[in-house]
């Protein structure tokens, strides 16, 4: 194994946690391109912490190359550290681009809220809009870019369009993978849903999990919905072995109950968008809505959809077949845009 170590920012350690390794099962070539490209992210990449009032120390993960002129921002989806997208990174090596990976708070290498250690939670998700604006305005200042575009995934698609909503020179152009444009409530009517989660609020049971995490079926390819790619299923299950901080349970109810709030406020709002936008929907995805995607595509100006045919959520996970699909998609879209 390549050693992981590296000093952030602040000169804190992250340290290796090293585990019996699940890795024999999968192809060594994959797994030796996996395993370069997370050392890349910590030799080329720098950490910065930035403290939020009323949350904590919020880190983002910045790769820059003087001659660079443009920014790429990614917005994880939820429970992703910004470490998932190394192999990303890696890949658009040379692009012209600087990288700006967020990591949201409550996740990653963001501080946990203290109530929530193990469960995906949010007090306000128009906090999660907050941060990334806050953020990308600071690396924005620093350098100047020419241009400025968003690749968000899921939760952080979601993000990052209300943040173009809220501030239309934000970005100029946006790629939306497998976006988190409406929170599927599982045949219960959302006003419905809606209704329960507030008094799941008034009762306290807010901070309580939607559902038990368990373990072994977390971490059984079989059962997965997240990708069809065998290899960088298990290598992202031993990266958070080796950083148990990055793991993260189930999401909590009140998480729920404000990912609601945060899509109606798109839906309600979404025709303030006008920047050229990039839709890649996963085709086999049961963790979001596609009929949601499918509206949005069509009512929203300058809107392109692409559907990857038997991809899963994690797009930029999946098998070499469907990844390549949506890298030639991406590249085409920062080279025109």
């Amino acid at each position: 194994m390549v050693p992981l170590s590296q000093q952030d920012s602040r000169g804190v350690e992250l340290e290796e946690k090293t585990t019996q390794s699940h890795l024999e099962i999968v192809d060594d070539a994959l797994i030796n391109k996996l395993e370069e490209a997370t050392q890349d992210y910590w030799t080329q990449g720098r950490s910065h912490f930035f403290f939020r009032k009323g949350y904590g120390s919020l880190h983002a993960r910045y790769f820059s190359e003087s001659k660079n002129k443009k920014l790429l921002v990614i917005s994880p989806g939820r429970g992703e550290s910004s470490l998932k997208y190394a192999e990303f990174l890696s890949d658009c090596k040379g692009s012209g681009f600087d990288f700006l990976v967020l990591d949201h708070r409550g996740q990653g290498f963001s501080e946990r809220y203290s109530h929530c250690l193990d469960h995906g939670h949010i007090e306000n998700s128009f906090d999660y809009v907050s941060d990334l604006k806050f953020v990308v305005k600071h690396f924005k200042d620093l350098k100047h870019y020419k241009k400025c575009l968003l690749l968000g995934h899921s939760m952080g698609a979601a993000i990052g369009t209300l943040a173009q909503i809220e501030e239309d020179s934000l970005f100029q152009g946006m790629i939306l993978a497998s976006a988190m444009l409406k929170i599927k409530t599982r045949g219960v009517p959302e006003i419905i849903a809606r209704a329960a989660l507030e008094g799941a609020k008034f009762l306290n049971w807010d901070k309580r999990p939607l559902y038990r995490n368990l373990t072994d079926i977390r971490e059984s390819f079989e059962e997965n919905l997240r990708t069809s790619s065998l290899e960088r299923f298990h290598y992202h299950l031993e990266v958070e072995k080796r950083y148990p901080q990055l793991r993260m349970g189930a999401p909590t109810l009140g998480w729920v109950s404000e990912g609601i709030k945060l899509t109606r406020r798109i839906q309600k709002q979404r025709e303030k968008l006008s920047v050229p936008i990039l839709l890649m929907q996963a085709e086999k995805d049961a963790l979001v809505c596609s009929r949601a995607q499918d509206q949005f595509a069509h009512e929203v100006t300058n809107c392109r959809i692409i559907r990857l045919k038997e991809s899963r959520h994690e797009v930029l996970s999946e098998n070499d077949d469907i990844r390549s699909r949506a890298l030639v998609q991406i590249k085409k879209f920062i080279g025109e845009t």
